[in-house]
């Protein structure tokens, strides 16, 4: 019998997510969130994504390696876990690639495209 881990694992995430970014939740008792708290919602909805991201590679990238080392000298199985961690290193990559991208444009041009802001007045 195989279990699915993965709605177990994405309310896990979920409730893991709320945990460390608070203002992202509707406390009982508090009123909901204006347009001007829409900054601080979506940076830590862009953070939370980037962590999420990098962790789910990095557990592709172990999970890939555990399946590499028990595949006894089955093609089939060491092929796929070959996809896998390839798969896990180019998206940690392509996470890492994009943050740095925006740091360079950002530096270059003087620009804060790493953060969210909302121009009042336009």
């Amino acid at each position: 019998m195989r279990i699915k881990f993965f709605p177990i694992f994405f309310f896990l995430l979920l409730g893991f997510v709320f945990l460390i970014f608070p203002a992202t939740a509707l406390a009982a008792g508090e009123e909901p969130a204006t347009f001007e708290q829409l900054t601080e919602i979506f940076g830590s909805a862009v953070s939370a994504v980037a962590i999420i991201g990098g962790f789910l590679s990095f557990i592709a990238l172990i999970i890939g390696g555990f399946r590499y080392i028990t595949a006894r000298g089955d093609p089939k199985a060491i092929a796929a876990a070959q996809g896998m961690i390839t798969w896990a290193v180019v998206g940690l990559g392509m996470i890492i690639i994009s943050w740095l991208i925006l740091k360079f444009i950002a530096d270059f041009t003087g620009l804060p495209l790493t953060t969210f802001q909302i121009m009042k007045g336009v």
